[in-house]
């Protein structure tokens, strides 16, 4: 079998090898990375680490830790924003991609956001890996008991009964990064 990471550029091997670091970090395990890395500037570490379904909080502190240059990466974190944040992030930067079942597979390093329309459901996790032939990659992110970062094997496509919305290229996210 291929190393598939020979073929992965600079952008989704930086995006990955983040994300697999931080996976087994909780509240029980690591807090203090955990901390650190959700916590934006400004913000109290311990404040910020406890905030439950991190899954957002988690997806910025890895594009701030990788240097995607945005204003909203910069700020003391608002209440209830993580994901509104993540998307706006993504669509500033010309990287939001409205899902379609006739388009192409995600790609590793991307970020996936899954949501049911109107409903406050939404959840986001990165593909690490590139897709196999029974659509399923390796999903990582946060959200999980203990705010715990996991990584698993999942269909892209779908999410706990959340049809994929978006999709946001890490290549696009990350042009003009510091």
């Amino acid at each position: 079998m291929t190393d598939l990471s020979e073929i992965w550029g600079e952008n989704q091997r930086l995006i990955i090898g983040t994300v697999r670091d931080y996976v087994g970090c909780s509240l029980s395990n690591r807090r203090d990375e955990l901390a650190a890395l959700v916590c934006a500037p400004g913000d109290d570490p311990e404040q910020a680490v406890r905030i439950a379904t991190n899954c957002g909080m988690f997806a910025l502190g890895v594009w701030r830790h990788c240097r995607v240059d945005h204003e909203l990466l910069r700020c003391p974190y608002k209440s209830g924003m993580a994901i509104a944040w993540v998307l706006q992030i993504a669509r500033d930067k010309g990287a939001l991609v409205r899902y379609s079942a006739s388009g192409t597979p995600p790609t590793a390093g991307s970020l996936l956001h899954w949501a049911n329309d109107g409903k406050p459901n939404d959840h986001v996790a990165f593909c690490i890996s590139d897709p196999d032939d029974t659509k399923q990659v390796e999903l990582a992110g946060g959200g999980a008991h203990d705010n715990e970062i996991t990584s698993k094997r999942g269909p892209w496509s779908w999410n706990w009964g959340r049809p994929l919305q978006h999709v946001i290229d890490c290549d696009v996210l990350m042009k003009g990064s510091i």
